[in-house]
């Protein structure tokens, strides 16, 4: 029998909270404006005009089941969405926490496509705890996330910096300050238990290669054998740039979709923002090969004639402002990650009344300190 923290209650999610079906709108009947429209995979657009006042939550109902996002603002929520109409004195917050935690999964009501239906919500069994107690697990939670909202902020900017300061470079082919390592083999004859495997996903994801078993990986990957920049030749009107300025510790590889770049001179930070200007960005968007939208790629050899600013001209206090803004930005990055590893121990055992405030509070302190 589940234990009732002291002064929360058994109760269900429809007496809590009133969830709403989202409004259909075409992106043809959408005008510009500052309003986000809130499909099941998160915000795909804006509008002028907005159907629910924020702050709000909203739940993918259809395609990705699930997934849940805070609103700070009045916002659309779209017809494959759920949204909490209805609050009823519950703290906007804790309730996104809530429903992060919440497996919906298991409530597919669709055939070919996953869906979700608001009345098989209404009636599961939860316990919820009073105002005073969501409000402390709602800041404490988002104290951390608050704090991984900033350090993306500070990586934005370093990053627009470094990029700003090899503006006025001379440029020259990119073929001439790199090796192009091309090194390529079975991650699972590496004979180690885990690799490090720098993916699209994992770029797409926050730039943090997957740590996996390498049996796991069922094709050939290029080697990362030193300090490195990768630049993915697929798609290249989404910029994938990623700097590895040192090697890991368990054997590394990477996606073939990426170029394995190491600098003939320089530092991998100086060639990170070489190859992040928009004028690179350009060059290789009129280079690309295939018809589909989604599987246009850069030929190799297309791709090291680009030109792009000739970090050789850097002289010592550039190289070093680089590199410092380079430094900056894996720092926030990595805290960041370790900040979300933190709360996602923590919300769980909170929203479940397993783990209290004061202790969560006591772990996150020590976290901190070390």
């Amino acid at each position: 029998m589940t234990r009732v923290p002291a002064g929360w209650t058994e109760t269900t999610l429809g007496d809590v909270l009133t969830f709403q079906r989202g409004f259909d709108i075409t992106r043809s009947e959408q005008r510009d404006g500052a309003i986000p429209v809130v499909s099941s995979g998160g915000v795909s657009s804006f509008h002028d005009v907005s159907v629910a006042h924020g702050p709000g939550v909203v739940i993918g109902r259809k395609g990705t089941l699930g997934k849940t996002f805070y609103l700070d603002g009045d916002f659309w929520p779209h017809d494959t969405t759920l949204w909490v109409k209805d609050f009823k004195s519950s703290v906007p917050r804790f309730v996104y926490y809530f429903m992060s935690g919440f497996d919906t999964t298991w409530l597919d009501a669709g055939s070919a496509n996953p869906t979700l239906n608001r009345n098989h919500l209404h009636p599961l069994r939860v316990l919820w705890p009073p105002v005073r107690e969501q409000r402390a697990i709602a800041d404490l939670l988002g104290a951390l996330d608050d704090k991984i909202a900033s350090n993306r902020k500070l990586a934005a900017t370093a990053n627009a910096l470094a990029v700003l300061m090899l503006g006025d470079c001379e440029v020259a082919p990119l073929a001439e300050l790199v090796h192009h390592r091309r090194s390529s083999r079975m991650p699972s004859e590496s004979g180690a238990d885990r690799v490090a495997h720098f993916s699209l996903p994992a770029f797409d994801e926050g730039e943090s290669p997957e740590v996996i078993d390498p049996a796991e990986i069922k094709s050939s990957k290029f080697k990362i054998e030193a300090p490195s920049v990768l630049i993915s030749k697929l798609n290249p009107r989404f910029p994938r740039v990623w700097e590895i300025p040192a090697v890991p510790d368990i054997p590394a590889y990477s996606s073939t979709e990426f170029l394995v770049l190491e600098p003939k001179c320089g530092s991998t930070s100086t060639l990170w923002a070489a190859l992040r200007q928009a004028a690179v960005a350009r060059q290789l968007e009129s280079m690309v090969a295939g018809t589909s939208g989604s599987h246009q790629r850069v030929k190799p050899a297309d791709l090291l004639g680009v030109n792009v600013p000739d970090v050789r001209q850097l002289d010592d206090r550039a190289r070093s402002n680089i590199d410092g803004l380079s430094s900056v930005i894996h720092a926030a990055r990595r805290e960041s990650q370790d900040l979300a590893a933190l709360r996602d121990a923590l919300l769980p055992r909170l929203v479940s009344g397993e783990l209290r405030v004061r202790a969560a509070e006591k772990i996150v302190e020590e976290a901190q300190s070390t």
